[in-house]
């Protein structure tokens, strides 16, 4: 090998360690799924009336920060109490910030509810809401979110917000 030859491999070595080593370590940060607990508290419009809640989810996420998860959630208000299944996909910021520490996503997704207080009704929609994790270890976060959910029972509609607060590992 010539001293040309020697010195052009040194340089692509060098360029590849360069572009390469802080892509791998990106790609060991980056999480592929997340379970997480929550509380909630908010309002449905048409029971008008404060409402608490609590629930789980898992999301598989995917390099690109595009997600899929499931949850489900009870609630309870005044005199009445349900819960909610939800299918959603999910966007997660995660290149959005220096700090790895803080990811932002947003949510949008089918949701199921049932609902019983003098009667017992069921209600089918749709979902939407956003959010951030605050990661303070890499497999252990608070997560902060807002999520409303816009129900159809026949021709009525309702709509149910609440802000969520909880865990994420």
């Amino acid at each position: 090998m010539t001293s040309k030859n020697k010195h052009a491999a040194v340089v692509t070595l060098v360029l590849l360690t360069t572009f390469l080593l802080p892509s791998i370590a990106e790609a060991q940060d980056e999480r592929t799924s997340q379970k997480y607990l929550f509380g909630a508290v908010g309002t449905w419009r048409g029971v008008d009336s404060p409402q608490m809640g609590g629930g789980f989810g898992y999301e598989r996420i995917f390099r690109s920060g595009l997600g899929v998860g499931l949850e489900g959630e009870g609630f309870w208000g005044s005199g009445y109490g349900g819960g909610i299944g939800s299918a959603n996909a999910s966007y997660h910021f995660q290149r959005l910030t220096s700090s790895r520490g803080i990811v932002p996503f947003g949510t949008f997704g089918v949701s199921a509810v049932g609902a019983c207080g003098g009667s017992c009704l069921g209600f089918s929609g749709f979902n939407f809401g956003g959010g951030s994790t605050f990661w303070f270890t890499p497999d252990r976060g608070l997560r902060l979110e807002f999520r409303d959910h816009v129900l159809y029972n026949g021709g009525d509609s309702s709509q149910k917000m609440e802000m969520r607060f909880g865990f994420s590992f």
